[in-house]
Formats: structure tokens, C-alpha cells, sequence
């Protein structure tokens, strides 16, 4: 990893220690005057206007990858290409010399009427926008490639062999140059895809799946025209996301933009990278696919992503190329499923039906137990142990010994399942015949699974399957088993941390789930930015005590209320609605009245207010929202739809369900921008509300005011931050050859800083120039030490200022390569084993 040493292009508040306040909606949602049916760029600059005049640190979206289904962020083919349904024509159109795109301006405009239209809608147009908006950019590359001075001949493009043109060709060749080791065949993915029609690729013909090198280059010769459009395209969204950045981080109140990392990679991914993927590179068949555990479900999440194999260095180094691609366009970062890291949850798919009942030698004693006389509970614990005792002579020593405990039992969250290939039509529902339907992509049809093992959440399936002939198991029923396989765990987490700091930028990483104690010491240890939403803390007052109630936010962590996968406040509170109901929080009354309780000894609703349980008023919504913006955490971001308090319009997603990822404002960006003095506004005008709740918002903690925050410095010169966090119970780890990375932000006048290594050794720190305006009075020291065999171990370091101590004693980690850096494995900081 290269460490600028000497200077910072755009350094976000979190990483200065500056507490701030944010809003967070996907791109698609916001709304202005004239977009054209989707939240674009162009709306895009006006949400940052009116983040910038409302103070907003933070402006927070979703992924902008291009998705393969269900308009779904996380549901994409390429983590690297962008969806050009985003692109800004109106600033496409600032950028090149208008009077020279005639013919597509000519459409741009015969298309506003169009436009119009699809403006009015309550959702977001996704696929007739895009459709429209290809049109368009395809006009304009075609009238770009023929503007004088230089004659755009693809192939050349594609391997390198142009020119030097003078004019904004040149941008384009410069951008096509410097990532042609991933552009053109990411490209050329989306092209073959569509000429297949199919995304997978291993339905492909069987040279272009296995990437045999000839036809890959002659399918670039073939294909070179779309691929220059294709990356013309990316090109545009390169420009414009880069400009949004820029704008955003400029003037007097700069706004950190905050995207969104998927966990998963998309089928582009693995077709180009096959070998940091776990997939039979002869076969292309897959023994194996992403899930998640029976969290808050009673089932597993079969979410069929192809799972990266952490033993491959291909599969780190994909990680942190995708990591460094996202930040060129972002200060704040979210890391999603930071569990898989950790441990990544494997569902065996078996390819070739090899563990069938039959195949096993068990289905004549399951079918003699059935038909026995005898109660329904002693039939399914011995029919449960015949297959135990199957999957254990079965099962590969290796996978056998991380599905069961030592004790022979299945470890928590491990799951055994029946799954059925050939059944009638109809509809399945596990809790009326024990069984739920999946739509696999592994088998290309739709399978039939139940869950064998006890759980704690839901019925028996297996006791209900037994009870049901028409419903019990088959001989030809294969068995299934889900299981958490390590992940490279802190060794990976430390990189994702020290790359946004080399950059002055953060990541946040959300840790919900099953999250075992020793993740969450190891994210406290490395002082990290974890994600904290109340929505879950809030279950407090049902007795859950959980990592996301408030005495569990540190200082260094995102706080919010929902997320994009939950139902909003208004649904959260009322319970009322299709998804809303299913949702539903509370279980009774007196949870509600104990949460109204503590709001009111904290200050945040009065006694004077109606304590209405049924209706989310205005004055609770202030109270629940103002309990996060005055928690500790350093950044307190709020969904919009909860500030706009709308209902069931306003849920971004229900995981599961289809037909989601398309809400949108109820107000325009103009609107939230125009309001000059909110007191002359009558009080029912939704911009109006929405200005003054977050203006109010923002004075939690200071987070509007950053000059408010350094009057609780005292002393002068003041430590705002430092990276690792000084003090017990922290650490920053590093193998044999990386470096160590240490700034140090301080407000008032500084002097001479310096770092005490190991009590012995004085290494003084640079002052780093920082290219974005930052609030007067604040600097920022750095220094890095490379990591020799002298430093493997534990080191010490303190922060001298002046020749003054002012910190408590750091801890530096140097680990030797190939140390286990997983706290879920039982040789963590040992070799690893194999």
C-alpha cells in the first residue's frame, strides 16, 4: 500500500475528530425540478447546496454499480462499473461545447415532454430512464468520435497504440490508459452478456466463459466500437463523480460524501478474476455459495453470491483494489457485512446430488422410523441422528471439523437442510408444510429446503414434515449444511482502515448480525468506526441489552436510527401498513410507555405532550431522532424518508421482497433550498418541517458547528485525533514489510511534534498539507514506520508536543507474514495452519 507522506486532496471531519450531523438517501431518491424521473447528478449538486446551507457534514447513498435485478445496489455483475442511469446529461452538456452536439441536443430535448412524465411518477423510473438516457449519451458519443483533429479508432484505444490529440479526446484516452487493466473487459462483460442473454457466464459459449486469451482478443476487435462506448460511459460518470467531490469538499462548509461497499462480488468479478473466487476453474461449478445464518429469521439467507476464497492472494488483492476504487470518489466509506470478513457463511449447494438420502445408505432407516409406531418427537430425533451420524462419516475432515463442536454438535448459527429438486406446483410456506422455496442459480430452477436441525425461533420443521406424508422426506431429498468458513479477519480490516487514513479519508463498518464478542473486541481494539443503528438499540426496552443501545457508542462510531433495510420511523412506531405489521416492533403497550419514559428523563419529549402510542407525532419524531444526534457517536446520520416522517411510501428496501429500491422525496431539492426564514413558512409545508427538525438536529453535540466543538479543547494546543487511538485496549497491526501509519490532528499552535518509539527512539512527525479548505487553527502530523523484523511483536509510541507528553501510550503490532490475524480461530496470532 503506497502512504502519500507529504500531502491530503480531501480529508473528511471524521478523520479530523470533528463531530457532524448527516443525511442519507439513495441517489434515486431525491427529487428536483427537472430530473427525469430519477435522482441524477444533476439533482445531485442540489442536495449538496442544500446539505452546505443546512450545515450537513454528510451526504450518504447507496452503491451506484449498474444492478443485474430488481434495480437491487447489492445485486449487481460488477462492482466496478457504474450505472449510467446516474449520469447528469444537463452537466454532460456543461462540460463539452454544447454547439457541437447538435443532433443530441436535438434528442435531449425532443425527450423533455418524456422526461416530464416520468417526473410525476411516485417511484423512481430506473429502467425507462436509463433507456432514455442511452439514447442520448449514445448520440453524443457518436458526434464526440467525429469532432475534428483526430479520428477515434477503438482498437487502438483498447491496446494502447493513439495518439496524443489536443482536445477532450485526450481526457478520454488518458482515462482509458490508466484503467485498461480492468475497463475494457469489465466492458466487454456487459456486452457479451447481453449478447447471450445471460449474465452468468458459465452458460456462456465454453472459450469465453474459461477466458481463453485469443477469443478474448478477438472478441475486443469484434466488439471495440461498444467498448469504447461502454467506457465513454464510464468515463462520464469518472468525470462527474469526481467533480461532485470536489464541489462538495469545496467553500466553508464542505460535505464529506459517503458510498456504500458491497460484501459480494457480481459475476463480472469472477468471470475476470476466477482465481480469488471459490468455483472449480474446469467446471465452473460452484460446491459452494454466500448465504447468512438464521439471524432474526428462523431459516437461512440463500443469497447464492459467489464466495471469495481467502486463501487465494488474488482475493485480498481484489478487496483492496475495489476499496481503493470506491474512495477516488468518496471521503466516507460503508463497509457492508463486515461479519464476512471474519467468517463468511458457506451453503453447500452439491452440485452433482451426491448427498442424497439414497446415496448416503440412510433413507431405508428414516423410512422404517416413519412408519413405525411411535410419537412424532422420538421419530425426528432419531431420524436427526441417523443423518448426523451420516454427515460425519460424509463430510471432508476439514469442513467436518468446523461444522461440528468439539462436543459433536452442530457450532451456533451452522445449519443442516433437506432440499428437494422435483416437486408439483404450488405454493410453499415452511410454516404450514415445513418447507420454503429457492430460486437457485447454482441448479438453473427452483429448489425445495427445510430446515432439519432444532432452532429457536421458529416451528420444527422436521417434527411437521414427519407428521405430513405428503410432505416427509424422499430418498433422492439431498442434504445440505450452512457453515462459517475464516475470513483473513483483522489483517484485512486493518487495511481497509489504514487505506482511508493514508487518504484522510474513514470507514464505517456495519457489524450487524450474529456478531460473536471477539469481532466486536477486535473492531474496539483496532478503533474502528463501527455502524450503530437505534433502530436496533431500541430494543432495549424489550429487554434486549445489544451492542447498538447508547452506552454502547464510542466516539469513533456512525450512529442512526433505521437503515435501508428496515421499515421507517413512522411503520417503526404505528405498526401499521402490509410491511409494517409484519415488522411490527413492539409487543405491547407498556414497551412504548417505558421508551416515552425514558425520552422524557432525558430530555427529549416534554411532560406536557399527548403520549400517544398509536400515532407518531411530530414532537416524538423530534424526541427519537434527537436521542441519536445527541449520542456520542462522531457522525449521526438520519434516512430522510424518517425526516420527512413517511410511512410505508417511504422504505427503501424489505430484504427478501421484490419491488423495492425505487422511493422517492415528497419534496424538491429546490424547495429544501429556497428556505430562507423557516419562522414566516406555515408549519404544515413538509420543507419547512424538514429544514427546521434537521436545523435543530444539528445542534446536538455541536455537530453543526465545529468552532463550538474546540471550545471543550481547553488546553492549547489540543490533540483532536490520533491514529491508532492512544490508550490500553488498542492497537494498530502490521505485517513484516507494510508500514505503520501515525497522524496526529491537533487544534492551536502546534510547534514541534514527535513520536516516543518503544521509550528509546524519537521520530519526528511532518505537518501534511491538506488541498481541502479545513476549519483555521487545525493541523495535521504524520509519520510512517516500515515494519522490520525488528518491530515484530508489540511496540509503544507517544506523541510528544514541544517536548511535552500529551498522550497516553500507543500500541504498534508487527506480525510476521503469514500469522493467522483471525480472533474466531483457534491459532489467532499464530502461523497459519496449511
Amino acid at each position: 500500500m503506497i502512504i502519500n507522506k507529504n500531502s491530503i486532496t480531501y480529508v473528511s471531519n471524521s478523520f479530523l475528530g470533528i463531530r457532524s450531523m448527516g443525511l442519507f438517501a439513495p441517489m434515486s431518491y431525491w427529487r428536483s425540478a427537472g430530473d427525469p424521473g430519477i435522482g441524477d447528478i444533476d439533482t445531485f449538486y442540489k442536495v449538496i447546496d442544500f446539505a452546505k446551507k443546512a450545515k450537513q457534514g454528510i451526504i450518504q447513498i447507496l452503491p451506484l454499480n449498474l444492478p443485474s435485478i430488481d434495480n437491487c445496489p447489492y445485486a449487481i455483475a460488477s462492482n466496478f462499473i457504474f450505472d449510467p442511469v446516474y449520469i447528469g446529461i444537463k452537466k454532460v452538456f456543461e462540460k463539452f461545447d454544447q454547439d457541437k452536439y447538435v443532433k443530441a441536443a436535438d434528442l435531449y430535448a425532443s425527450k423533455s415532454d418524456i422526461f416530464k412524465e416520468l417526473r410525476k411518477k411516485e417511484k423512481s423510473t430506473n429502467d425507462e430512464t436509463r433507456k432514455h438516457k442511452s439514447e442520448i449519451l449514445k448520440a453524443i458519443f457518436d458526434e464526440f468520435i467525429k469532432i475534428k483533429s483526430y479520428d477515434l479508432d477503438p482498437v487502438a484505444i483498447i491496446y494502447g497504440k493513439h495518439g496524443k490529440p489536443d482536445n477532450m479526446k485526450s481526457a478520454f484516452f488518458s482515462y482509458c490508459d490508466t484503467n485498461k487493466s480492468w475497463l475494457f473487459d469489465h466492458v466487454l462483460f456487459f456486452i457479451l452478456a447481453d449478447e447471450f442473454g445471460t449474465d452468468d457466464f458459465r452458460k456462456w459459449d465454453r472459450d469465453v466463459a474459461k477466458r481463453s486469451e485469443n477469443i478474448i482478443n478477438q472478441l475486443k476487435i469484434q466488439h471495440a466500437g461498444q467498448i469504447m462506448f461502454g467506457s465513454f460511459i464510464q468515463w462520464i460518470m469518472h468525470e462527474q463523480l469526481t467533480d461532485i467531490l470536489s464541489y462538495a469538499k469545496s467553500g466553508n462548509n464542505p460535505v464529506d460524501i459517503m458510498f456504500d461497499q458491497p460484501f459480494a462480488f457480481g459475476n463480472a468479478d469472477v468471470w475476470i478474476t476466477l482465481d480469488a473466487f471459490n468455483i472449480n476453474k474446469e467446471t465452473l461449478k460452484k460446491e459452494y455459495t454466500q448465504g447468512a445464518p438464521p439471524h432474526r429469521l428462523d431459516i437461512p439467507q440463500h443469497w447464492q453470491f459467489t464466495l471469495l476464497d481467502f486463501k487465494k492472494p488474488g482475493a485480498k488483492k481484489l478487496l483492496l483494489e475495489r476499496t481503493a476504487f470506491l474512495f477516488n470518489y468518496c471521503t466516507l466509506l460503508r463497509i457492508d457485512h463486515l461479519l464476512g470478513y471474519y467468517q463468511l457463511y458457506h451453503l453447500s449447494e452439491d452440485t452433482s446430488w451426491n448427498m442424497t438420502l439414497s446415496k448416503m445408505g440412510i433413507w431405508n432407516d428414516i423410512e422404517r422410523i416413519k412408519k413405525r409406531d411411535g410419537s412424532s418427537v422420538e421419530k425426528r430425533n432419531e431420524i436427526y441422528e441417523l443423518i448426523i451420524s451420516a454427515l460425519k462419516c460424509a463430510l471432508p475432515s476439514d469442513i467436518s471439523s468446523r461444522f461440528f463442536a468439539q462436543d459433536g454438535n452442530l457450532r451456533y448459527g451452522h445449519v443442516i437442510l433437506a432440499c428437494r429438486k422435483d416437486f408439483p406446483e404450488g405454493i410453499y410456506d415452511k410454516n404450514t408444510c415445513g418447507w420454503y422455496e429457492v430460486n437457485s442459480t447454482e441448479h438453473s430452477c427452483k429448489l425445495l429446503y427445510s430446515l432439519l436441525n432444532h432452532n429457536n425461533q421458529g416451528d420444527d420443521y422436521l417434527e411437521k414434515i414427519i407428521s405430513n406424508d405428503e410432505y416427509f422426506l424422499r430418498p433422492d431429498d439431498s442434504i445440505r449444511i450452512g457453515f462459517f468458513n475464516p475470513g483473513l479477519g483483522e489483517e484485512i480490516v486493518s487495511d481497509f482502515i489504514q487505506l482511508a487514513q493514508s487518504q484522510g479519508k474513514e470507514v464505517v463498518l456495519e457489524n450487524l448480525g450474529l456478531v460473536p464478542d471477539a469481532v466486536s473486541r477486535s473492531l474496539k481494539e483496532l478503533g474502528a468506526s463501527e455502524f450503530k443503528p437505534l433502530y436496533f438499540g431500541y430494543q432495549y426496552f424489550k429487554g434486549d441489552h445489544n451492542m447498538y443501545w447508547f452506552d454502547n457508542i464510542g466516539k469513533l462510531d456512525y450512529a442512526s436510527f433505521a437503515i435501508h433495510d428496515t421499515v421507517t420511523l413512522e411503520c417503526w412506531w404505528t405498526g401499521k401498513g402490509k410491511w409494517a405489521e409484519k415488522k411490527y416492533y413492539f409487543n405491547d403497550v407498556h414497551q412504548k410507555t417505558a421508551l416515552i419514559n425514558w425520552l422524557i428523563n432525558n430530555n427529549y419529549l416534554g411532560t406536557d405532550e399527548p403520549f400517544d402510542t398509536t400515532v407518531m407525532t411530530g414532537e416524538m419524531q423530534r424526541a427519537v431522532l434527537s436521542s441519536v444526534a445527541d449520542s456520542n457517536a462522531n457522525m449521526a446520520v438520519f434516512m430522510m424518508p424518517d425526516i420527512f416522517k413517511t410511512g410505508e411510501e417511504g422504505i427503501i428496501n424489505i430484504p427478501g421482497q421484490s419491488g423495492f429500491w425505487t422511493a422517492r422525496s415528497p419534496v424538491l431539492a429546490e424547495d429544501l433550498i429556497s428556505i430562507e426564514k423557516i419562522s414566516n413558512l406555515p408549519i404544515e409545508n413538509k420543507a419547512f418541517h424538514t429544514a427546521n427538525l434537521i436545523n435543530e438536529l444539528s445542534d446536538y453535540k455541536h455537530r453543526n458547528s465545529p468552532e463550538k466543538q474546540f471550545e471543550e479543547c481547553g488546553s492549547n494546543p489540543c490533540i483532536l485525533r490520533t491514529m491508532p487511538v492512544c490508550g490500553d485496549g488498542y492497537k494498530q497491526i502490521r505485517l513484516l514489510n507494510e508500514s505503520f501509519l501515525i497522524d496526529v490532528v491537533i487544534y492551536g499552535n502546534s510547534g514541534h511534534v514527535k513520536i516516543l518509539l518503544n521509550d528509546n527512539e524519537i521520530i519526528p512527525m511532518d505537518k501534511i498539507v491538506i488541498e481541502n479548505k479545513i476549519p483555521d487553527g487545525i493541523s495535521v502530523y504524520r509519520t510512517v514506520i516500515p515494519v522490520t523484523e525488528n518491530h515484530i511483536g508489540t511496540n509503544t509510541f507517544s506523541v510528544f508536543i514541544n517536548g511535552e507528553p500529551k498522550t497516553a501510550n500507543g500500541y504498534l503490532i508487527g506480525i510476521s507474514l503469514n500469522t493467522d490475524t483471525n480472533p474466531l480461530s483457534d491459532n489467532y496470532g499464530k502461523q497459519k495452519m496449511g
